[in-house]
């Protein structure tokens, strides 16, 4: 598998990963803000325009065939807020109780915004070594730990990131209009990594 930097051709595939991993998180804060236009286009368009966060070159991806099958999203801790751009365009009302998911991670770490895996029977190996990946990003930026969120109700992903040395560092309870799909809310986790020897 070879992982390589995202291109704007990416733009649409990315966007459509990120809405899925971020299983209504998207949808909450973007859809509706143009009329007729979902989130899952606006975020598109963003990262077609490389806009704060949303830039290609945030993203390490692999493909199969013309797909993709793995990316990592991810970026400094320290980037990891809402952007003025979007304080303007999103109501106050709907970013109040996501608030916390945008802008909590833990201070000099490398945050995942997003990290999936297409499944392939064929090649579990995919997620550690994508895993790998995030921690050669993370120490080339000069980093020592990687931060992300999790929903507490996915429990494969927990047991992945456990697996992987992560720990949970904050609990983030949610507003009313996740509650109903994250009854459990979600979690700051943080793997420090060892010293290469």
């Amino acid at each position: 598998m070879t992982f390589q930097q995202a291109t704007r051709d990416d733009a649409e595939a990315i966007a459509c990963v990120v809405t899925q991993t971020g299983e209504g998180l998207v949808e909450h804060i973007l859809d509706g803000l143009v009329p007729g236009v979902s989130g899952a286009v606006i975020l598109s368009a963003t990262f077609m325009k490389g806009e704060g966060i949303y830039r290609t070159d945030n993203v390490i991806r692999s493909r199969q065939g013309e797909h993709l099958s793995s990316l990592l999203f991810s970026y400094p801790s320290n980037e990891h807020r809402i952007s003025t751009l979007m304080e303007s365009l999103v109501p106050a009302k709907r970013l109040l109780g996501v608030r916390p998911i945008l802008e909590r991670s833990v201070p000099d770490s490398l945050y995942i915004n997003t990290f999936w895996v297409e499944e392939h029977p064929q090649d579990s190996g995919c997620a550690d070594a994508l895993m790998a990946v995030a921690e050669s990003r993370c120490r080339d930026m000069g980093y020592t730990k990687i931060s992300l969120f999790c929903w507490n109700d996915n429990a494969g992903d927990l047991r992945f990131y456990t697996r992987q040395g992560f720990t949970v560092t904050e609990h983030i309870r949610m507003e009313k209009a996740l509650l109903e799909r994250h009854p459990d809310g979600g979690s700051i986790l943080c793997k420090e990594l060892r010293e290469e020897h």
